[in-house]
């Protein structure tokens, strides 16, 4: 059951780094809904490690992770 779901997490993070590209957002120059949406997503998924990380064979969705958690709204979901 588990390895079913990473391959489907795996195929979701596929279609959504292409997505991405090499955008800043999602969906182009701006930020979006669909960041606001995605980034506590990737947020939750990233820590996931077994058998390796699901982000680190996505690099733009994990720059992409890393910017977004520089947002000055970020820090107030974190509580910074």
């Amino acid at each position: 059951m588990l390895a079913k779901m990473r391959i489907e997490a795996e195929s979701i993070l596929a279609v959504l780094e292409a997505q991405l590209g090499n955008q800043p957002f999602l969906c182009g120059n701006r930020f979006s809904m669909a960041d606001a949406l995605l980034i506590p997503m990737l947020d939750y998924l990233e820590p996931i490690a077994e058998p390796t990380p699901l982000l680190d064979s996505r690099p733009r969705l994990s720059d992409y992770l890393v910017r977004m958690r520089e947002r000055p709204s970020s820090a107030v979901l974190r509580g910074d």
